[in-house]
């Protein structure tokens, strides 16, 4: 008589067996070409070398990084994301902004920055923001500009200015600031997801499965193998001049809306990691952490930021920060994009640099 228990965990024990071959093959086909932490929090919490003398750096910092904003909201019938407000020591979020440190009680006009996680720049304090140094930068000038923050992780240009358009009274004297790309290129093309970052990740089942893949990953060398094999083949398909045009469009879009209202429109083309010269230890270790740099996404990049600029050179008021940190020794980086208040303050300060000359 056939005695289905054995059988079956006979078959149990192999499977299982068979698993744990497969995990320790993949484990040590992967060791020696990266390394390997679980999450962005593993890493930062080891204090990498962007935070080794910020005297913010605590695990109650830390902690409240992990937890903000609490959430995002989708605004009905828009494609427009806003953070939930949030309280905390470091970081805070009021009236679904990023807070702006510094700002004055009485101002003339605002000046209203767009952007995505790096604006919002969740990595560091509020006073250590882009704009809360900006904010700085206009006070120690003597201009009477208020500085409004409107970052939210993993938008593109396209819902930025959706929200503009649909939720800011830009009023004559106005600034606008656009401070993008990163996402564009992440978004559009290395994950194909046309409309941009939206509550559940868009109608997109294929970023909706490599997503749960990602998820999946963390915690298994085999599946992460086939995680990186997955999303290094996605941005094949992409037409980057295409996708560098239609960006164009976006920005123009925007700057025409800004001029109709009396305002002024600046853009700036974000620096990420992958563009930087002389890239030191540290940050050529950080690019071989795929928790930090996914696969692929530095060969995506190497062919849309140059596009990208092909098209922002048709702007006057279009910016190249891509070489900002090209001289620095120490990294700001905390990933391919996501830099610490050293970073933010020299963007701040080459920002400030040319509205200055308009206002």
């Amino acid at each position: 008589m056939i005695n289905l228990k054995k059988i079956f965990l006979y078959n149990f024990l192999i499977l299982f067996i068979l698993v744990i071959l497969l995990e320790c093959f993949f484990y040590l086909k992967v060791k020696n070409n990266s390394s390997i932490y679980k999450s962005h929090y593993d890493f930062r919490k080891l204090q990498p070398e962007p935070y080794e003398d910020a005297t913010y750096f605590s695990n109650d910092f830390l902690e409240e990084w992990k937890k903000h904003p609490g959430g995002y909201s989708q605004i009905l019938n828009t494609n427009i994301i806003i953070p939930n407000n949030f309280q905390g020591k470091y970081i805070n979020v009021k009236e679904n902004l990023r807070a702006t440190t510094s700002q004055p009680l009485n101002s003339l006009n605002t000046v209203h920055v767009f952007g995505g996680s790096s604006i919002f720049s969740g990595e560091v304090p509020d006073k250590n923001t882009i704009p809360s140094f900006l904010q700085v930068k206009l006070n120690n000038a003597d201009r009477r500009y208020i500085v409004k923050n409107y970052g939210v992780s993993s938008i593109i240009a396209k819902q930025q200015y959706e929200r503009m358009k649909k939720t800011v009274q830009i009023k004559k004297g106005d600034i606008v600031i656009f401070y993008d790309g990163a996402n564009d290129i992440l978004q559009k093309i290395y994950f194909n997801n046309q409309d941009g970052w939206i509550l559940g990740g868009g109608d997109n089942k294929e970023f909706y499965w490599i997503k749960i893949l990602r998820k999946i990953a963390k915690y298994s060398y085999s599946i992460s193998y086939i995680d990186k094999k997955i999303t290094q083949a996605l941005p094949l398909k992409a037409n980057f001049k295409n996708e560098a045009q239609i960006y164009l469009k976006e920005i123009k879009d925007a700057e025409v809306y800004v001029k109709n209202k009396g305002g002024k429109f600046y853009h700036f083309l974000q620096p990420v990691l992958f563009e930087k010269e002389n890239k030191n230890r540290y940050e050529k270790e950080l690019l071989l952490i795929r928790s930090l740099v996914p696969i692929g996404l530095e060969e995506v990049f190497k062919k849309g930021y140059p596009e990208f600029k092909k098209q922002l050179k048709k702007l006057s008021n279009s910016y190249d920060l891509t070489k900002s940190f090209d001289v620095t020794k120490k990294s700001p980086y905390l990933d391919w994009c996501h830099i610490n208040h050293e970073g933010n303050e020299i963007i701040a300060n080459k920002i400030f640099d040319i509205i200055i000359k308009d206002i």
